[in-house]
């Protein structure tokens, strides 16, 4: 048997680009108090869901505590890019595909490889792309610019002022290359069908994931944001 128990942690920060999005709350954990018998079975179910993986070719496996997916990097305007494809034969039109935009200080590679230790819910993140590929989703996880902390332009001025002014970010200039190495399969075989694809993003990568609702209107057919508010909230 299972007790969990919920806790939000909250840092003051109201404004949109320090925060990059989150606002008060800066962090929610879930921590999971189990019995000896607890354990074990968690431990079992574990090693059950590693063996179904397995068994039906999936990219990622499970151990104790951790996910990992195999992943294949590539490189943009000197920004890396990590995706993969499921497993299989691609549909004649391409696999349909996730973008999924990381946080602030973190990544495109927290998408694939993660620990139940990690903080805001990177483990969940990780077990998310793992559920994708599986459904036959592929995944693309962009990398934001460490010359700007690894937090996304979107939200910060003149960008999240001017709606107008984001072609001339740098931001624009990568997605430009991704989606054009995305169209011509430059990212995996079957990669990808750009008549079907989704966003993801969390804190800044979930400014990043509104972003593609006003400046990319049409391209994307679902967007999830989480820990973030829409870019409409920011003077637009």
């Amino acid at each position: 048997f299972f007790f969990f128990f919920f806790f939000q942690a909250e840092d003051g920060i109201r404004d949109a680009q320090e925060s990059r999005g989150l606002g008060d709350v800066y962090k929610r954990q879930v921590v999971s108090t189990q019995s000896t018998g607890g354990r074990e079975l968690m431990r079992l179910l574990a090693l059950m869901l590693a063996a179904a993986t397995v068994a039906h070719g999936s990219r990622c496996s499970i151990g104790w505590g951790s996910v990992t997916c195999k992943y294949d990097k590539a490189v943009f305007k000197n920004r890396a890019v990590y995706f993969q494809t499921p497993v299989g034969e691609a549909p004649g039109d391409g696999w349909p595909v996730v973008l999924n935009f990381h946080g602030w200080y973190l990544d495109g590679i927290s998408a694939f490889v993660s620990s139940s230790s990690d903080e805001y819910g990177l483990f969940n993140k990780a077990l998310a792309t793992m559920a994708l590929l599986d459904a036959g989703y592929a995944v693309v996880a962009p990398s934001a610019s460490q010359k700007n902390m690894d937090a996304w332009e979107t939200n910060a001025p003149p960008y999240s002022t001017d709606l107008s002014a984001w072609s001339k970010s740098q931001d624009a200039a990568y997605l430009e290359k991704l989606f054009t190495a995305m169209a011509d399969g430059g990212l995996g075989d079957g990669c990808c069908n750009m008549k079907d694809m989704h966003a993801i993003g969390f804190s800044s990568g979930g400014y990043m994931t509104s972003r593609m609702a006003f400046s990319y209107q049409g391209k994307f057919r679902s967007l999830a944001i989480e820990s973030a508010s829409l870019l409409s909230l920011i003077h637009i």
